[in-house]
């Protein structure tokens, strides 16, 4: 099945259950870790706290072997540059994609964090029915069939404008459509939660190629500036792009996306890029001048990112 892929932060909401425990405050996270009091994270604080997680708690109060419940999602919207939108004062949380002039939240993954360490995901149906009782917003399924079928269909539809998944009633559903308003993919994944030989959950991110982390590049046709006549050009204009920026920028606290922490950023970039560079190729080695050059670009490209924030 394939639900729409939300181009925005990694946000999640820690629901503790253990009674041995005096701490029972509602936690909130983002993909590092547990927010911090006060730290800065897209306003999450204006909209997180009203939904009903106590609800949620209330379904898993009598499992004595579980330690919390944990919602992830995602934080997006607070941007919607049409005419006849009024602006808002959310902060838009991702640039690229627009679905609501105000901060919304949506949650794709439900999962059981059990005593002993163990963490279990429910389903997509169990997810969708546990969190429509709560009233928590949460992913639509978009599309069914078999495995082959539903990628297909994802790759077809990947760049289509993610409005038009909104069901009636949303209250983003009637906004005026934007030009060129091209939606970050799908997410396929099977009806029952599967697993491979490593432990992770089979899952694939069909990506519209404006989002696409990794660019198919069979020869530089007008390079930028640097990647002129420098060895390891296509290797950097393949992995180094836009999409990734973003990317890697959710990682960080929403206080440290910005120029002046450009060394970390940059260098973030580099690392997360080399992961999808095969083994051999020589952008992996130090002091080689295919190093030299992805680790250039990618602060130029990290640099760019920002600048257009």
């Amino acid at each position: 099945m394939a639900t729409p892929k939300y181009h925005g932060t990694n946000t999640s909401v820690w629901i503790p259950l253990d009674k041995d425990n005096e701490d029972q405050e509602i936690r909130y996270g983002r993909r590092g870790g547990f927010l911090a009091d006060g730290e800065a994270h897209y306003g999450y604080e204006k909209i997180l706290p009203s939904f009903d997680w106590d609800a949620l708690r209330a379904g898993w109060a009598h499992r004595d072997d579980l330690e919390a419940v944990v919602v992830y999602g995602e934080l997006y919207g607070g941007a919607y540059p049409h005419p006849d939108v009024p602006a808002t004062s959310s902060a838009r949380v991702q640039p690229g994609v627009y679905y609501s002039p105000h901060l919304r939240f949506i949650a794709f993954d439900v999962a059981l964090k059990a005593k002993d360490g163990s963490k279990t995901f429910l389903s997509v149906y169990d997810t969708a029915w546990v969190l429509g009782r709560c009233k928590i917003p949460y992913v639509k399924i978009v599309y069914k069939g078999l495995k082959d079928d539903v990628i297909d269909w994802a790759t077809t539809h990947a760049g289509d404008d993610p409005m038009c998944w909104l069901e009636d009633g949303h209250p983003d559903k009637n906004l005026p459509p934007l030009e060129d308003n091209i939606g970050e993919g799908f997410v396929v994944r099977p009806v029952q939660n599967r697993y491979d030989r490593f432990g992770n959950r089979c899952m694939l991110k069909v990506k519209s190629p404006r989002f696409a982390e990794i660019k198919t590049v069979k020869v530089p046709k007008k390079p930028k500036e640097y990647f002129k006549e420098k060895p390891g050009a296509i290797t950097a204009q393949t992995y180094l792009n836009a999409a990734r920026c973003g990317s890697v920028c959710s990682k960080f606290p929403q206080e440290e996306v910005t120029l002046k922490n450009m060394k970390a950023l940059g260098m973030a970039l580099v690392n997360d890029a080399l992961k999808d560079v095969p083994s051999d190729d020589p952008a992996h080695t130090t002091g080689r001048p295919e190093a030299k050059t992805f680790r250039a670009v990618a602060f130029q490209e990290m640099a760019a990112y920002l600048r257009d924030l």
